[in-house]
This record gives C-alpha cells, sequence and structure tokens, in this order.
C-alpha cells in the first residue's frame, strides 16, 4: 500500500514490487502527497493513482496477464466517497510507455 498523510507529511521512497528488472516504487513528498513510479532496463513511467490528500494506492496483484512475458499490474486507490479499480496491461503499451492504462472501475463506500 502506498499512501502519505497531509497532516505528517514526510519524504520517503518505499519499493512496491521487484521483478526482473521491473521496479514499481511509492514515492512521498513534504505536502504529504504520493506518485507511483514504475520503471524497467532504464525506462520509467508514473502511474495513476495519484490521489488528493488522505489517499491511497494498493498493489492487488502483479503477474502477465496477457502473456506478452511483462508484468501487467491490478491496482486500487482511493477517491474521494469510494476507490476504483484499474488493470495495467503491458501489451497495450505506447511507445513511452510500459503499461497501459485502463478503464476505471470505480464503488462508492
Amino acid at each position: 500500500t502506498c499512501y502519505n498523510h497531509p497532516y505528517e507529511p514526510k519524504v520517503f521512497q518505499q519499493t512496491l514490487l521487484q521483478a526482473g528488472d521491473y521496479r514499481l516504487d511509492c514515492h512521498g513528498n513534504k505536502e504529504g502527497r504520493y506518485n507511483l513510479l514504475l520503471s524497467s532496463a532504464g525506462r520509467s513511467q508514473m502511474l495513476p493513482g495519484n490521489d488528493p490528500a488522505n489517499g491511497s494506492w494498493q498493489l492487488l496483484w502483479a503477474g502477465d496477464l496477457d502473456r506478452d512475458g511483462k508484468p501487467d499490474l491490478i491496482g486500487q486507490f482511493s477517491v474521494e466517497g469510494g476507490y476504483c479499480m484499474q488493470v495495467m496491461l503491458s501489451a497495450d503499451a505506447g511507445p513511452e510507455q510500459l503499461l497501459a492504462p485502463g478503464e476505471l472501475d470505480c464503488l462508492s463506500d
């Protein structure tokens, strides 16, 4: 899980996933927000899920859904009044991407 609290902000880096040369890191900043960075072989991509203050992002699953030999992710992040799940596939990624963010499936609390 990745989150940073707006009332107790801290600068940090936390590795959420390390698989081969793929690495997913959560970075917290002094404003109490976080961001997600996926990197592999000298390339990197910011992932969706950067939430407003008090938000969080959770890695639900990592593996090779599309059978292209590259990791795919399923993540869940909070939004005001609920949360969203998202499948991110490597096979659908554009030339500058490692993963293509899929459609959001959001539910309210």
